[in-house]
Protein backbone atom coordinates (compact mmCIF):
# COMPACT_ATOMS: atom_id res chain seq x y z
CA UNK A 1 0.00 0.00 0.00
CA UNK A 2 1.06 4.06 -0.11
CA UNK A 3 3.94 3.93 2.40
CA UNK A 4 2.89 7.86 3.03
CA UNK A 5 -0.59 6.59 4.15
CA UNK A 6 0.18 3.84 6.15
CA UNK A 7 2.63 5.88 8.24
CA UNK A 8 -0.04 8.16 8.82
CA UNK A 9 -2.09 5.27 9.68
CA UNK A 10 0.64 4.56 12.61
CA UNK A 11 1.06 7.48 13.73
CA UNK A 12 -2.76 9.16 14.05
CA UNK A 13 -3.31 7.40 17.58
CA UNK A 14 -6.72 7.78 18.73
CA UNK A 15 -9.48 10.11 20.58
CA UNK A 16 -11.03 8.90 23.49
CA UNK A 17 -13.22 11.55 25.44
CA UNK A 18 -12.27 14.55 23.26
CA UNK A 19 -8.78 13.85 24.40
CA UNK A 20 -5.89 12.85 21.94
CA UNK A 21 -3.57 9.83 23.12
CA UNK A 22 -0.89 9.42 20.63
CA UNK A 23 0.85 6.41 19.02
CA UNK A 24 4.81 6.68 20.36
CA UNK A 25 5.63 3.55 18.82
CA UNK A 26 4.47 0.36 17.78
CA UNK A 27 1.39 -1.34 17.68
CA UNK A 28 -1.20 -2.14 20.79
CA UNK A 29 -0.90 -5.60 21.95
CA UNK A 30 -4.40 -7.11 21.05
CA UNK A 31 -5.45 -3.59 18.72
CA UNK A 32 -7.07 -4.23 15.66
CA UNK A 33 -4.61 -2.67 13.57
CA UNK A 34 -1.89 -5.58 14.49
CA UNK A 35 -3.37 -8.62 12.73
CA UNK A 36 -4.60 -5.65 10.07
CA UNK A 37 -1.07 -5.16 9.50
CA UNK A 38 -0.25 -8.81 9.88
CA UNK A 39 -2.43 -9.22 7.05
CA UNK A 40 -1.62 -6.92 4.51
CA UNK A 41 1.86 -8.04 5.14
CA UNK A 42 1.45 -11.83 4.44
CA UNK A 43 -0.92 -11.61 1.92
CA UNK A 44 0.09 -13.69 -1.43
CA UNK A 45 1.99 -16.06 1.42
CA UNK A 46 -0.40 -18.96 0.53
CA UNK A 47 0.15 -18.77 -3.34
CA UNK A 48 3.91 -18.36 -2.62
CA UNK A 49 3.32 -22.02 -0.87
CA UNK A 50 1.64 -23.53 -3.52
CA UNK A 51 3.98 -22.68 -6.37
CA UNK A 52 6.84 -24.47 -4.44
CA UNK A 53 4.86 -27.48 -4.86
CA UNK A 54 4.42 -29.99 -7.68
CA UNK A 55 1.07 -29.89 -8.94
CA UNK A 56 -1.04 -32.85 -7.92
CA UNK A 57 0.91 -33.13 -4.06
CA UNK A 58 -1.67 -32.92 -1.16
CA UNK A 59 -0.71 -29.43 0.02
CA UNK A 60 -3.04 -26.73 1.80
CA UNK A 61 -1.97 -24.07 3.91
CA UNK A 62 -4.24 -21.69 6.29
CA UNK A 63 -3.22 -18.29 7.44
CA UNK A 64 -4.52 -16.44 10.68
CA UNK A 65 -2.84 -12.97 10.89
CA UNK A 66 0.92 -14.57 11.32
CA UNK A 67 -0.16 -17.79 13.07
CA UNK A 68 0.63 -20.28 9.73
CA UNK A 69 -0.29 -24.02 9.45
CA UNK A 70 0.43 -26.19 6.29
CA UNK A 71 -0.16 -29.37 5.63
CA UNK A 72 1.53 -32.11 2.97
CA UNK A 73 2.07 -35.85 2.15
CA UNK A 74 5.34 -35.84 3.09
CA UNK A 75 8.12 -34.45 5.53
CA UNK A 76 10.15 -33.81 2.45
CA UNK A 77 8.12 -31.72 0.92
CA UNK A 78 7.64 -29.36 3.94
CA UNK A 79 11.41 -29.73 4.83
CA UNK A 80 12.52 -29.16 1.01
CA UNK A 81 9.85 -26.80 -0.30
CA UNK A 82 7.18 -25.48 2.03
CA UNK A 83 9.52 -24.05 4.64
CA UNK A 84 11.90 -22.47 2.29
CA UNK A 85 9.69 -21.19 0.04
CA UNK A 86 8.06 -19.40 3.57
CA UNK A 87 11.41 -18.12 4.15
CA UNK A 88 12.68 -16.42 0.93
CA UNK A 89 8.74 -14.87 1.09
CA UNK A 90 9.60 -13.38 4.40
CA UNK A 91 12.63 -12.28 4.39
CA UNK A 92 12.06 -9.08 1.66
CA UNK A 93 9.62 -8.28 4.81
CA UNK A 94 12.27 -8.06 7.20
CA UNK A 95 10.75 -11.22 8.78
CA UNK A 96 11.17 -14.62 9.25
CA UNK A 97 10.04 -18.29 11.00
CA UNK A 98 10.01 -18.82 14.62
CA UNK A 99 12.40 -21.24 15.59
CA UNK A 100 10.64 -22.37 18.86
CA UNK A 101 7.25 -22.44 17.45
CA UNK A 102 7.82 -24.27 14.02
CA UNK A 103 7.48 -27.88 14.24
CA UNK A 104 7.03 -30.64 11.83
CA UNK A 105 3.97 -33.43 13.60
CA UNK A 106 2.59 -36.03 11.89
CA UNK A 107 -1.88 -35.08 11.96
CA UNK A 108 -1.75 -38.48 13.98
CA UNK A 109 0.01 -37.36 16.60
CA UNK A 110 -2.19 -33.82 16.93
CA UNK A 111 -1.05 -30.53 17.57
CA UNK A 112 -2.56 -27.59 18.86
CA UNK A 113 -3.19 -24.34 16.43
CA UNK A 114 -4.96 -21.20 17.77
CA UNK A 115 -6.65 -22.86 21.14
CA UNK A 116 -7.51 -25.49 19.00
CA UNK A 117 -6.42 -29.56 19.03
CA UNK A 118 -6.24 -31.28 15.79
CA UNK A 119 -5.42 -35.06 14.85
CA UNK A 120 -6.17 -37.39 12.87
CA UNK A 121 -8.17 -40.71 13.78
CA UNK A 122 -8.92 -43.66 11.42
CA UNK A 123 -9.03 -41.10 8.47
CA UNK A 124 -11.36 -38.89 10.48
CA UNK A 125 -9.92 -34.99 11.46
CA UNK A 126 -11.23 -34.27 14.52
CA UNK A 127 -11.12 -30.86 15.97
CA UNK A 128 -11.72 -30.63 19.44
CA UNK A 129 -10.70 -27.45 22.15
CA UNK A 130 -6.91 -27.37 23.30
CA UNK A 131 -6.57 -28.76 27.13
CA UNK A 132 -3.90 -25.08 27.21
CA UNK A 133 -7.28 -23.06 26.09
CA UNK A 134 -9.84 -24.72 27.85
CA UNK A 135 -7.58 -24.50 31.12
CA UNK A 136 -6.86 -20.83 30.87
CA UNK A 137 -11.38 -20.17 30.15
CA UNK A 138 -12.12 -22.36 33.23
CA UNK A 139 -9.28 -20.33 35.58
CA UNK A 140 -10.65 -16.93 33.87
CA UNK A 141 -14.00 -18.42 35.14
CA UNK A 142 -12.99 -18.92 38.96
CA UNK A 143 -11.06 -16.03 39.24
CA UNK A 144 -14.26 -14.13 38.49
CA UNK A 145 -16.11 -16.09 40.87
CA UNK A 146 -13.29 -15.49 43.39
CA UNK A 147 -13.27 -12.38 42.93
CA UNK A 148 -16.90 -11.30 43.28
CA UNK A 149 -17.59 -13.12 46.58
CA UNK A 150 -19.00 -9.71 48.54
CA UNK A 151 -20.59 -8.60 44.99
CA UNK A 152 -24.44 -8.48 44.21
CA UNK A 153 -25.17 -11.85 41.97
CA UNK A 154 -26.48 -9.97 39.32
CA UNK A 155 -22.84 -8.25 38.79
CA UNK A 156 -21.41 -11.28 39.07
CA UNK A 157 -23.29 -13.14 36.05
CA UNK A 158 -23.07 -10.33 33.59
CA UNK A 159 -19.27 -10.34 34.23
CA UNK A 160 -19.38 -13.86 33.32
CA UNK A 161 -21.52 -14.21 31.00
CA UNK A 162 -19.65 -12.35 27.69
CA UNK A 163 -16.57 -14.33 28.65
CA UNK A 164 -18.29 -18.02 28.76
CA UNK A 165 -20.47 -16.83 25.59
CA UNK A 166 -17.30 -15.62 23.90
CA UNK A 167 -15.24 -19.03 23.91
CA UNK A 168 -18.04 -21.26 23.62
CA UNK A 169 -18.60 -19.55 20.19
CA UNK A 170 -15.52 -19.74 18.89
CA UNK A 171 -15.77 -23.43 19.27
CA UNK A 172 -19.30 -24.30 18.59
CA UNK A 173 -18.05 -24.88 14.71
CA UNK A 174 -15.97 -28.04 16.16
CA UNK A 175 -16.22 -31.10 18.09
CA UNK A 176 -16.62 -29.16 21.28
CA UNK A 177 -19.72 -30.85 22.84
CA UNK A 178 -17.67 -33.28 25.37
CA UNK A 179 -15.47 -30.22 26.22
CA UNK A 180 -18.63 -27.86 26.71
CA UNK A 181 -20.76 -30.50 29.13
CA UNK A 182 -17.66 -30.83 31.32
CA UNK A 183 -17.06 -26.81 31.66
CA UNK A 184 -20.68 -26.73 32.75
CA UNK A 185 -19.90 -29.07 35.50
CA UNK A 186 -16.31 -27.10 36.62
CA UNK A 187 -18.02 -23.86 36.32
CA UNK A 188 -21.38 -25.21 38.21
CA UNK A 189 -19.07 -26.52 40.98
CA UNK A 190 -17.32 -23.24 40.98
CA UNK A 191 -20.86 -21.73 41.89
CA UNK A 192 -21.72 -24.14 44.59
CA UNK A 193 -18.79 -23.52 46.19
CA UNK A 194 -19.04 -19.94 46.27
CA UNK A 195 -22.71 -19.80 47.11
CA UNK A 196 -21.60 -21.89 50.42
CA UNK A 197 -19.31 -19.56 50.89
CA UNK A 198 -21.07 -16.67 50.86
CA UNK A 199 -24.15 -18.41 53.01
CA UNK A 200 -21.93 -20.19 55.74
CA UNK A 201 -25.04 -20.63 58.04
CA UNK A 202 -27.41 -21.58 55.34
CA UNK A 203 -28.42 -25.48 54.28
CA UNK A 204 -27.65 -27.32 50.65
CA UNK A 205 -31.45 -27.07 50.42
CA UNK A 206 -31.77 -23.05 50.72
CA UNK A 207 -28.87 -22.30 48.69
CA UNK A 208 -30.05 -24.75 45.70
CA UNK A 209 -33.22 -23.25 45.98
CA UNK A 210 -31.99 -19.54 45.80
CA UNK A 211 -29.59 -19.91 43.23
CA UNK A 212 -30.21 -23.36 41.10
CA UNK A 213 -32.72 -24.42 39.34
CA UNK A 214 -33.85 -27.15 37.30
CA UNK A 215 -33.86 -27.38 33.52
CA UNK A 216 -34.38 -30.58 32.37
CA UNK A 217 -31.92 -32.79 33.56
CA UNK A 218 -29.52 -29.69 33.79
CA UNK A 219 -29.21 -27.34 36.91
CA UNK A 220 -29.06 -23.39 35.86
CA UNK A 221 -27.60 -20.76 38.11
CA UNK A 222 -29.65 -17.88 38.36
CA UNK A 223 -30.89 -14.98 40.71
CA UNK A 224 -33.66 -12.86 41.40
CA UNK A 225 -33.91 -9.11 41.63
CA UNK A 226 -35.16 -5.60 41.85
CA UNK A 227 -34.00 -3.11 39.18
CA UNK A 228 -33.53 0.71 39.84
CA UNK A 229 -37.60 1.23 38.63
CA UNK A 230 -38.26 -1.74 41.16
CA UNK A 231 -39.39 -4.20 38.84
CA UNK A 232 -38.47 -7.96 39.49
CA UNK A 233 -35.78 -9.16 37.19
CA UNK A 234 -34.61 -13.24 36.91
CA UNK A 235 -30.90 -13.34 35.16
CA UNK A 236 -29.47 -16.66 34.35
CA UNK A 237 -25.60 -17.56 33.71
CA UNK A 238 -24.97 -19.00 30.59
CA UNK A 239 -23.83 -22.52 30.39
CA UNK A 240 -21.31 -23.69 27.86
CA UNK A 241 -23.26 -26.38 26.55
CA UNK A 242 -26.51 -24.16 25.50
CA UNK A 243 -24.80 -23.19 22.31
CA UNK A 244 -26.09 -24.94 19.55
CA UNK A 245 -22.52 -26.38 17.65
CA UNK A 246 -22.70 -26.13 13.63
CA UNK A 247 -20.85 -27.42 10.77
CA UNK A 248 -17.91 -24.83 9.56
CA UNK A 249 -18.21 -23.84 5.74
CA UNK A 250 -14.12 -22.76 4.93
CA UNK A 251 -14.72 -18.96 3.88
CA UNK A 252 -13.75 -18.11 0.63
CA UNK A 253 -10.24 -16.54 0.69
CA UNK A 254 -11.11 -13.80 -1.94
CA UNK A 255 -14.05 -12.92 -0.43
CA UNK A 256 -14.50 -8.86 0.69
CA UNK A 257 -17.37 -8.46 3.07
CA UNK A 258 -17.21 -4.31 1.55
CA UNK A 259 -16.98 -5.74 -2.17
CA UNK A 260 -21.15 -5.49 -3.48
CA UNK A 261 -20.25 -8.73 -5.44
CA UNK A 262 -19.96 -10.97 -2.58
CA UNK A 263 -22.95 -9.53 -0.69
CA UNK A 264 -24.89 -12.72 -1.76
CA UNK A 265 -22.28 -15.05 -0.20
CA UNK A 266 -21.89 -13.51 3.09
CA UNK A 267 -26.32 -13.49 3.40
CA UNK A 268 -25.86 -17.23 2.68
CA UNK A 269 -23.21 -17.69 5.11
CA UNK A 270 -24.75 -15.74 8.16
CA UNK A 271 -27.90 -18.01 7.07
CA UNK A 272 -26.33 -21.19 7.39
CA UNK A 273 -24.39 -20.30 10.51
CA UNK A 274 -27.97 -19.42 12.58
CA UNK A 275 -30.29 -22.18 10.81
CA UNK A 276 -27.79 -25.23 10.41
CA UNK A 277 -28.47 -28.26 12.26
CA UNK A 278 -26.23 -29.66 15.03
CA UNK A 279 -23.32 -31.46 13.90
CA UNK A 280 -20.70 -33.20 14.88
CA UNK A 281 -17.41 -32.82 12.37
CA UNK A 282 -16.09 -29.41 11.18
CA UNK A 283 -14.99 -29.42 7.91
CA UNK A 284 -11.33 -28.25 6.57
CA UNK A 285 -10.39 -27.63 3.22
Amino acid sequence: MDKKMLKQWLECGFVQNRKLFPTKAGTPQGGIISPTIANMTLDGLEEAVRKSCPSRRKVNFIRYADDLLSTADSKELIENNIIPAINDFLKPRGLMLSPEKTRIVRIEEGFDFLGQHLQKFHNKLLITPSKKNTKSFLDKVRSEIKAHRGCKCEIMIQKLNPIIRGWSNYHRYIQASETLYWADKVILNALKRWARRRHSNKGPRWIKKKYFRSLGVKWVFFHKFKDKNGKKKTLELLRPSSLKLVRYIKIKGESNAFDPKYTAYFIMRRRLSNTAPREQYAAIS
